[in-house]
Formats: C-alpha cells, sequence, structure tokens
C-alpha cells in the first residue's frame, strides 16, 4: 500500500517503487510543513525558523545532529491542534459573554434614562434600547465584523497558551 493504492512489488520494474516511495514522502512532507509554517504564521503570529521535516530527518539519516527530533516536530503539530482547541472555546466564551452582557437586560435598565417613566413607559423605552442595541449586533455580524472579532479573539488566545506552555517546558 503506498499513499492508499495497491502496489505490486514483485510488477514493478527495478527502481520504480524507491521512486513512487519518494514521490509519497515529499507529499507528506511538504504538507507537514505547510501545516507546521500555517501553525506559526496564524497560531502563534510569528514566522519562527524551524528546520523542515526533511532536514530532521536527512540529519537522523546521516548521523547529524538536528535541533530536533522528529517526534518534536509532530508533538509540536499535535500540541498546535490542542492549543486550538482550548483557544477557540476561550474565544468563544468571551466574545459570547461580551454579547450577552450587551443585551443584557440590567445593562439595558442601567442605561435608560432617568426620569419618571414607570410601568408600561418605562418598559417602551428598554424595548427601544434592546431593539437598537440588537440591530447593533446585527449589523456587526452581517458585516463580518463579529467573526473578526472572534478570530483576533482566538488568534491572541492561542498565542498566550503557546507563551505560557512555552515558558513551562523551559
Amino acid at each position: 500500500m503506498l499513499l492508499g493504492d495497491r502496489v505490486k512489488v514483485a510488477s514493478l520494474p527495478p527502481g520504480e517503487l524507491s521512486e513512487k516511495l519518494a514521490g509519497s514522502l515529499n507529499t507528506v512532507f511538504d504538507s507537514l510543513n505547510a501545516i507546521v509554517g500555517r501553525i506559526n504564521t496564524t497560531l502563534l503570529g510569528q514566522q519562527e525558523e524551524l528546520e523542515t521535516i526533511r532536514f530532521i530527518i536527512g540529519s537522523d539519516l546521516g548521523g547529524r545532529k538536528s535541533s530536533g527530533s522528529l517526534q518534536e516536530y509532530l508533538d509540536r503539530i499535535q500540541e498546535a491542534f490542542a492549543v486550538a482547541h482550548r483557544g477557540f472555546q476561550e474565544a468563544a466564551e468571551k466574545k459570547t459573554g461580551e454579547l450577552l452582557d450587551e443585551l443584557s437586560p440590567e445593562n439595558i435598565s442601567s442605561r435608560a434614562e432617568g426620569g419618571l417613566k414607570f410601568g408600561p413607559m418605562r418598559k417602551a423605552e428598554l424595548w427601544d434600547i434592546y431593539e437598537e442595541r440588537f440591530r447593533a449586533v446585527k449589523k456587526a455580524h452581517e458585516s463580518g465584523r463579529l467573526r473578526e472579532s472572534l478570530l483576533r479573539e482566538f488568534e491572541r488566545s492561542c498565542q498566550r497558551m503557546y507563551k505560557t506552555e512555552r515558558k513551562g517546558k523551559s
């Protein structure tokens, strides 16, 4: 089996198996390097210079010492997925809390003009304030500002978590 395709080794001309394997490994290596690059720029907010997986494996095979092992390289990818999961939970919780606070009865009531409005008149004023805030939130959603705000919060959460975890490992 070579990248999901059944390959009959005996039927391949000499050298073709190694060419197919090299092509498959190149695909895997390119994909892993792209994933790590995306992790660095998106989740860490920086372009951290890491050795490529080819360099790490080449160093291991050639008896040279690289700054990290293959397992460390793969662990970093796994760590990124865990941080992204927790980072999204944290960002979603914060942004949802902000929306709930914006539309909370207590917040709306505190913003109502003082005065001598009682009963239905006060409720009408509070309803007007609620509708105004709801329209503002809906407009932010429709314009993409809420999504962008969530993404920025997600990136900040991930960067903060990475820094915290890196300090703990040092």
